[in-house]
């Protein structure tokens, strides 16, 4: 009698199928080899599910579309002769697999990685898809090549803090920011990237991270907005768009990505994904304009 069996991964995905083989067997008994060919094909199955699983979580935590997920994931399961679906959803992906004959299926349910934003990784998952339909790539090299793609170490977070700040100030200029505005962007950026960077690091909610960070970009950018009348500095101003200043500062923690795929998602009919993208990018926009009153409030500035 086929008994359904759930199992537990090393990387915490869920798995459940039918095993064959009654528990009531002992050791003695001879397994039929019709039974062992099931039983090998359901753990190829397993194999196979655990690491779609890994592929599409890792993918999805990169920022990719899961419309880019849906065409590689099955361009693979095309290559391995095999049928699949799944679901994207808020905090897991799950997974259906059935063997080319439908008659063996196995679903796995995995919980989504937390890698953050990286065009790099996308762009390597996306090849090895690719090299598995063309070049008849096993599940084992895929395997292998994949773990290889995770341990690739990001680019140093010095550069990443001196980029974004140069990309904010460049932005300062783009919106006709003055010189001094530039270099008040270039610093606040610094120091609030530097903020978000730490606490990330520190494994803060994501939400706390956005309301902090933004409060120390936006409090350094404030000075173009201090009045040095008070400090006997009369008709001195440090900057003469101070308001661009401001508003550029936090561009960094702007959700970008999340609002494109949200768009995307919507697109192709993925309404679950879609809003769940939504929704996490309006409580990171929700943060940051927090983030902005508080620095605001704390200088005592009206901007009406």
């Amino acid at each position: 009698m086929a008994q359904h069996t759930t199992t537990s991964g090393d990387d915490g995905a869920r798995f459940c199928f039918a095993n064959p083989i009654s528990s009531s067997m002992n050791s003695n008994v001879t397994v039929d080899p019709a039974e062992q060919s099931v039983q090998e094909v359901h753990n190829q199955l397993k194999n196979i599910a655990k690491f779609f699983c890994d592929y599409a979580s890792t993918l999805l935590s990169s920022g990719a579309t899961t419309m880019r997920i849906q065409r590689k994931v099955k361009q693979m399961a095309e290559a391995w002769d095999i049928e699949v679906i799944f679901t994207i959803m808020p905090a897991n992906v799950l997974f259906t697999l059935w063997d080319k004959n439908r008659e063996h299926s196995y679903t796995c349910i995995s919980p989504l990685a937390h890698a953050g934003i990286n065009f790099d990784t996308i762009t390597r998952l996306s090849r090895l898809s690719d090299q598995v339909f063309t070049e008849d790539v096993s599940l084992d090299e895929a395997n292998a090549q994949l773990q290889e793609i995770k341990k690739i170490p990001r680019l140093s977070n010095w550069i990443v803090l001196l980029l974004a700040a140069a990309a904010n100030a460049a932005f300062c200029r783009l919106f006709k920011g003055d010189w001094p505005a530039i270099w008040i962007v270039f610093v606040a950026t610094l120091c609030g990237f530097f903020v978000k960077q730490r606490l990330q690091a520190w494994k803060i909610d994501y939400r706390a991270v956005t309301v902090v960070s933004g409060v120390v970009a936006a409090v350094v950018s404030c000075i173009g907005l201090v009045d040095f009348s008070h400090y006997g500095f009369e008709n001195f101003t440090l900057t003469e768009t101070p308001v661009i200043a401001l508003s550029t500062s936090v561009l960094y923690l702007v959700p970008g990505v999340p609002f494109c795929n949200f768009v995307n998602d919507l697109i192709y009919g993925h309404y679950l994904s879609a809003w769940s993208r939504f929704v996490h990018a309006m409580m990171i926009t929700v943060s940051l304009s927090l983030g902005l009153v508080i620095a605001l409030l704390l200088f005592d500035i009206r901007m009406i």
